[in-house]
């Protein structure tokens, strides 16, 4: 709306983590190609060793069917080999994720003979409507500052180095992936919200950012690294409220990020 008329869309998925985000586009996005992509790069992926799947430790986090199921490695990651093998086939059977699709959109994720065990006297093709769910119009949760929930007002996060980091290995690896099917990419970093970080935390998130950054111009990547935005702007760690993204975007607009991106790909 800030360019004068809709001109995007929004292909986030809840709760993806770059490791899913690469997989998500590798295996199922080919059809981006030739368009002006925008990746927002949350430093929330690297606030701590287990948050960046490097410890032994399971994390419990969305979209395990996308993340690298044998290779590379992900020690945060542990599943049963059987389910892995079955992750692995529905990415490249169009059939099982045709059935996949078919069960979460009709029969609430359930599969064909689950669902006839909780429904014995229906017919199990009536479901099959050919028409999508409405998607839920309601907020997630209540938009607030952070300030009035019990986020701590001093944290100090455990960052990672960049070197060995899966998440950032997995950023990079969506931007080449982006830019071998030639789409003009511009990456967002941050703005994470600052103030909710002890100074040490402070200086040691300011010098991964600069990390993300060098590496961004290294591979000459249109980027726009924001400073942190009001305090009350902010709803948690990372995620600003509505008038925090609607400051965003007219910087991002009058800046001259979106036409400087174009430029510099030659469009």
């Amino acid at each position: 709306a800030q360019e004068g008329k809709d001109r995007y869309a929004n292909l986030g998925v809840n709760g993806s983590y770059p490791t899913a985000l690469a997989g998500l586009v590798e295996c199922y996005g080919g059809a981006i190609r030739g368009k002006r992509v925008i990746l927002h790069c949350n430093p929330l992926w690297l606030s701590s060793p287990k948050v960046d799947l490097r410890e032994e430790e399971e994390l419990n986090f969305n979209h395990l069917a996308l993340v690298p199921q044998f290779s590379p490695g992900i020690p945060g990651y542990r599943e049963e080999m059987s389910r892995r093998i079955g992750k692995v086939v529905e990415r490249n059977v169009p059939f099982s994720s045709w059935t996949t699709h078919l069960q979460i959109a009709y029969y609430g994720g359930a599969s064909v003979p689950g669902w006839t065990l909780d429904h014995p006297y229906a017919n199990p093709l009536n479901p099959l409507t050919g028409v999508l769910p409405a998607p839920a119009d309601k907020a997630e949760s209540r938009p607030v500052p952070w300030t009035s929930t019990d986020i701590p007002k001093q944290n100090d996060m455990a960052w990672v180095d960049l070197p060995g980091s899966i998440q950032w290995s997995s950023f990079r690896r969506l931007v080449d992936v982006l830019q071998r099917r030639e789409n003009t990419v511009l990456v967002i970093v941050g703005p994470y919200n600052e103030h909710l970080l002890k100074e040490s935390s402070r200086v040691r998130y300011l010098e991964l950012k600069r990390g993300i950054e060098d590496w961004l111009k290294e591979r000459k990547i249109p980027y726009w690294a924001p400073p942190a935005l009001p305090s009350q702007y902010y709803g948690d760690a990372s995620h600003p409220l509505s008038a925090g993204y609607a400051l965003l975007a007219k910087e991002l607009v009058m800046g001259g990020f979106l036409a400087s991106a174009e430029s510099k790909a030659g469009r």
